[in-house]
């Protein structure tokens, strides 16, 4: 077993764990894994059990997991995956138990999970699930395997609107509409004069139309079908003779580029030793291209403060007030491009120079806190207790700027949580100091007295005396 949890790990980079040929469980949860090289776990040839929960992973390398043959589970839940590829769980003859349960996952590919043997339990809810094709491969997979009633798939639809809320048991067959389409009037190729306009009729066995015309001498392409282009690829024969023809070799449908994930504002502090990561990613067809640009200018690599991972996400390392300003994230592919922008606002937040301390002290007695802070522009003092504004009396005064904190004569309603707050236009700091007032002990009372005595000289006498003993009192007797 190698328990490498709460590590804070970004990355599990190329042969991470190579001789490590024995370990059967490995723990990486409760990290920030964000990304995972496709050969990270090659070497594990021993591994059973492998816990990736709770990080930040995005996207899975489509062969991940190939070698690891002795799989048995794999809990992915509590990431923020968007997108697993056709043959991720594939040739795993093993795995019994695969969670990826509260991430992000809208789509799910044919037969993702179809080709899993030994599976029992499968948890995809928290995810919003298209219920699409993809889904009916799943559930049709499970109506007809011989076992279904010892597999528990648990899957919640978030689309389409019908299926709203539907679990995976509650579906049926006419839950879904996934005929397989076929093409009944197809294009072909034609030779065309230049300047001329040709349409291509395309027709499938839904009885739906389609026409895409195109200009010989433009290259443009027009289609009414909803978010489908065509293009063609267009090729010029010269002639010493006649016009110039112009050959359509084919039809390629494409897709433009969409988001399903966008980056988003930020606010931190340049002291913060955190990271911060703008996420960002597009589907389309062909796949876009992400590109990432700070303040107008092209992010071409990683740098030590600027970080390009696989899944098209950006991370600032160590924000600096360099790094304020504007991020674009650009999506293309030959359809067109999208983009998205974020503002990230690093700000110099207030530093504690002189923290309060922690005091015991008796009642009745006075006492002093202390807090002290810089910042730019220098930040004003203030001070809660138990989450209250401080109320300034002959009991409680401030000194200094507000920066000691007088409490006299202590009572026992003084004991409690004392906050100092130095706040200036950027932000604020905070840090506290907890007070016990410790109650007096009561009076002692004596019940027996001493009384006076005549002995005559040598004898023994004995002087009777018994008082009340509360915790921490003594009886001397002189």
């Amino acid at each position: 077993m190698r328990d490498l949890r709460f590590n804070r790990f970004e990355e599990l980079p190329a042969n991470a764990f190579e001789g490590l040929t024995q370990v059967t469980t490995l723990f990486l949860n409760e990290n920030e894994i964000s990304y995972v090289e496709e050969s990270a776990f090659d070497g594990l040839k021993s591994l059973r059990f492998l816990y990736l929960n709770n990080n930040r992973i995005s996207r899975l390398p489509s062969n991940i997991f190939q070698q690891l043959k002795q799989l048995e589970a794999i809990y992915l839940d509590n990431n923020d995956i968007w997108q697993i590829d056709t043959n991720t769980f594939n040739d795993l003859p093993r795995l019994n138990r695969l969670f990826i349960f509260n991430n992000k996952l809208t789509n799910i590919p044919v037969n993702a999970f179809n080709r899993l043997p030994s599976l029992k339990r499968l948890r995809l809810d928290g995810n919003p699930i298209d219920c699409n094709c993809g889904v009916y491969s799943l559930w049709r997979h499970h109506q007809q395997h011989p076992q279904r009633k010892a597999i528990i798939i648990a899957l919640t639809c978030e689309t389409p609107a019908s299926l709203y809320r539907y679990g995976f048991s509650n579906l049926q067959e006419y839950h879904f509409h996934c005929k397989k389409p076929e093409i009944i009037t197809a294009p072909h190729d034609m030779h065309i004069t230049t300047g001329e306009t040709v349409e291509l009729p395309n027709t499938d066995n839904n009885g739906v139309e389609r026409h895409s015309s195109s200009s010989s001498s433009s290259g443009s392409t027009h289609s009414n079908n909803n978010n489908i282009w065509h293009t063609y690829a267009v090729s010029s024969d010269a002639s010493t003779r006649g016009p110039i023809a112009n050959k359509i070799e084919g039809l390629i449908e494409q897709v433009p580029p969409h988001f399903i994930h966008t980056p988003k504002d930020h606010v931190v502090a340049v002291s913060t030793i955190e990271s911060v990561r703008l996420d960002c990613a597009a589907v389309g067809v062909p796949a876009p291209e992400i590109q990432w640009y700070f303040n107008g200018r092209l992010v071409a690599q990683s740098t030590d403060s600027l970080r390009i991972q696989a899944n098209g996400s950006l991370v600032i390392v160590q924000p600096s007030l360099q790094m304020t300003g504007n991020y674009r994230c650009l999506a293309t592919n030959p359809s067109g491009s999208i983009q998205a922008n974020a503002k990230i606002e690093v700000k110099e937040l207030p530093e504690i120079l002189m923290a309060p301390q922690n005091q015991t002290i008796k009642i009745g007695k006075s006492f002093v806190l202390e807090c002290d802070a810089d910042g730019n522009p220098i930040p004003s003092i203030t001070w809660q207790f138990n989450g209250a504004a401080i109320v300034v009396s002959e009991h409680l005064t401030l000194e200094n700027e507000n920066t000691e904190l007088i409490v006299n004569n202590a009572k026992e309603s003084d004991s409690g949580l004392y906050t100092c707050i130095a706040e200036n236009e950027s932000g604020r700091a905070t840090i506290a100091a907890t007070v016990t007032v410790e109650k007096l002990l009561g009076i002692p009372r004596i019940l027996i007295e001493p009384f006076n005595l005549e002995a005559f000289t040598g004898t023994t006498i004995e002087l009777p005396c018994k008082a009340e003993e509360p915790s921490g009192i003594k009886v001397n007797k002189r």
